[in-house]
């Protein structure tokens, strides 16, 4: 994969001294050799790639009872927080985890869910529609009639929803 974004040169771990050097010294060669601007619009695509490449699971295990429960991440309508829980909003129902809201956002696709409030992420499949409410606020409405409140904090999570 390296080498298919063009890449100069791979380290591979374990790695020693001598031979980060060696990549380092071709690396300069590289670049003392080359146009700087190609070079910038090629390290451009190669970041994007990796940033494109983080896999976000389609499938959340959740305990329901004395059981646990395989749900999927596009079943989920909306999240809420509930203390040190959230509690997952669901086609089939609702089910509580021991997750913080930073720890959930971060498992989840960005361009399928967004914090819209302090207290609430929701999964942009499911948003029926924006409502003007007070002070900047708006609502959301859900798939499933459900009203949340779009805060001003949040307004920017919304921007390229389209």
């Amino acid at each position: 994969p390296a080498f298919d974004a063009k890449a100069i040169d791979e380290l591979t771990k374990p790695f020693d001294q001598d031979r980060f050097n060696k990549s380092m010294t071709k690396a300069r060669n590289w670049i003392l050799k080359g146009n700087l601007t190609e070079y910038r619009i090629q390290l451009a695509a190669v970041l994007t790639n990796l940033d494109n490449a983080k896999k976000y699971p389609d499938r959340m295990l959740v305990r329901s009872g004395e059981s646990q429960q395989l749900i999927k991440t596009s079943d989920i309508l909306y999240i809420a927080a509930e203390g040190n829980y959230i509690r997952l909003h669901t086609l089939s129902g609702s089910y509580q985890m021991r997750e913080r809201m930073l720890g959930i956002i971060d498992q989840l696709n960005p361009q399928t869910f967004r914090r819209i409030h302090r207290s609430h992420i929701v999964n942009l499949d499911h948003v029926k529609k924006l409502l003007p409410w007070f002070g900047g606020d708006a609502l959301i409405m859900m798939s499933d009639g459900c009203r949340l409140t779009l805060s001003r904090n949040f307004r920017e999570a919304l921007k390229d929803f389209a």
